[in-house]
């Protein structure tokens, strides 16, 4: 169950780097927010047609939503090599723009991402304690949104945080695919039966889905959907930014 703002602990603190000054331009934000935004817009829709893309298309599957659970589901039906050169397209792919956040807007950019996980904010606390501790096996292992937020606000050396990154995400993109081999009997017991009730299973998910994510846009939570709407949030997380004429970045350039 997701805490609410009134409920939820106080953020951990972290060493940051000092954000950027001037902080970035409306253009420069659309330029690094953008590419976010978009990975997040096609992954829901990936993961809301999942049913149907997983009979017909798997491999776009993860193109567009590279979760864990459809990784091994799609493993069997696909050979390693494409499966491992899209796999790492599509993880890597917002990671730059994510550790640019960070590195630009520094602890603003973290908290504001944070805020955009907290349905698992008991996660979210145990990322930001152990990150502190050893920043190189998060990375390395688990880079996901928050993590590579983190990395670029605590001023990891970009060129550690893609090696770490790139390195980590092709051992765990091999070990999803040969994962099989240990659960083949869940995992053909589960395509089976999406490739029998394909449709049904469809309707069923995308009226959930319809459901969980109305209610997180009324409850003011869920991603982000525009660039003003990250700026808005950013400067009332502290970050203020303005732009590099020393205007308010309020408004479109």
């Amino acid at each position: 169950m997701a805490l609410s703002e009134e409920t939820a602990p106080e953020p951990i603190p972290i060493e940051t780097v000092e954000p950027a000054r001037p902080a970035p331009s409306r253009r420069k934000l659309t330029l690094i927010v953008g590419p976010i935004i978009l990975v997040w817009i096609v992954g829901t829709i990936g993961n809301l047609l999942h049913p149907t893309l997983l009979v017909n298309a798997p491999l776009l599957l993860i193109a567009m939503e590279p979760r864990f659970r459809y990784m091994i589901l799609v493993a069997p039906k696909v050979e390693f090599l494409p499966f491992l050169a899209i796999a790492l397209v599509r993880r890597l792919f917002a990671d730059p723009f994510l550790y640019a956040l960070g590195r630009m807007y520094g602890d603003s950019g973290v908290r504001w991402m944070e805020r955009q996980m907290q349905d698992t904010i008991g996660w979210v606390r145990k990322i930001e304690r152990g990150f502190g501790k050893a920043a190189w096996i998060f990375v390395l292992l688990w880079p996901g949104l928050l993590v590579c937020t983190l990395a670029g606000a605590t001023g990891m050396r970009f060129g550690l945080f893609i090696a770490l990154n790139v390195v980590g995400t092709i051992l765990t993109t091999y070990l999803l695919y040969s994962a099989y081999d240990f659960v083949s009997t869940p995992v053909d017991w589960l395509n089976n039966l999406y490739s029998g009730n394909q449709r049904t299973i469809l309707i069923i998910w995308v009226v959930m889905f319809g459901l969980w994510f109305l209610s997180r846009r009324l409850q003011g939570k869920g991603e982000p959907l525009s660039v003003k709407e990250v700026e808005k949030a950013l400067a009332e997380e502290g970050a203020n930014p303005t732009t590099s004429d020393g205007d308010p970045g309020g408004e479109s350039s």
